[in-house]
């Protein structure tokens, strides 16, 4: 191959099928970089590249599941980029290929994060709904103990919070796990209590109404999650009176 893996960023399909009709171009379509990046992972940070990781698929070599240096794999990295339909198509793989080496929805990368994670914390709720389609832990932890619930509130991504409190049927026809409302992450803190540090109050509220959560309970530091700082000023005051008037006082 002509320069790293990382060439793929300015390839064309023509460019791999020409690499396909050879043993050498073949081999060095599993090559990686620096970073441990195959021509795999860089066709997966964009939709526009669907055609290359197609015909990267059908070589028959390629592992879909492949880490780069620091653990990611392309679905990590199309979950994360927002290439919803990379992220199909990888996960159809996982029903299609004969030897079922389709794409992991379970693993994580070296800070223990998960596709799920990832699309959850970047606001990509279609794709949310496909991971947890193809039965994502929606409990998984991260690194810092947190769920993908704690990411989405903390942004406050209300849709895939929404997505999370209540998954789409598994397409393989098992139950999801019950998802956990009020875990601790390692500093204590529950999604309500990330949702309203960062002054998210319509988030707080979908925690609440829709997942029960527990308004209650208090973090590490004995700190309940309307008594969090956070953004601090008006903001902060709007948000606690807005919890109030929605579901009465502490």
């Amino acid at each position: 191959m002509d320069g790293d893996a990382s060439d793929l960023r300015s390839w064309h399909l023509s460019r791999v099928q020409e690499l396909l009709e050879t043993d050498d171009g073949r081999a060095s379509l599993t090559l990686a970089d620096a970073d441990g990046r195959q021509p795999l992972h860089w066709a997966a940070t964009s939709d526009e590249k669907r055609d290359i990781v197609e015909a990267l698929l059908g070589a028959g070599n390629v592992d879909i599941n492949a880490p780069d240096a620091s653990g990611w794999t392309p679905l990590m990295i199309a979950s994360s980029a927002g290439a919803r339909r990379l992220v199909q198509t990888l996960l159809q793989r996982y029903v299609t290929c004969a030897d079922a080496r389709g794409a992991d929805v379970h693993a994580s990368n070296h800070k223990h994060i998960t596709a799920l994670h990832y699309a959850s914390s970047k606001n990509h709720p279609g794709i949310v709904h496909e991971l947890l389609e193809y039965g994502a832990d929606v409990n998984a932890l991260d690194g810092a103990k947190q769920r993908p619930i704690h990411r989405a509130a903390s942004a406050g991504h209300d849709a895939i919070v929404r997505l999370l409190l209540r998954p789409p049927p598994r397409l393989d026809g098992q139950a999801h796990a019950k998802t956990r409302v009020n875990p601790a992450d390692r500093l204590g803190n529950t999604p309500l209590h990330l949702a309203i540090d960062s002054a998210h109050a319509k988030t707080a509220a979908v925690l609440i109404d829709v997942g029960g959560a527990d308004r209650q309970r208090p973090n590490a530091d004995g700190v309940l999650p309307e008594e969090m700082d956070g953004v601090g000023g008006l903001e902060q005051k709007r948000v606690r009176e807005f919890l109030t008037q929605s579901f009465g006082p502490l």
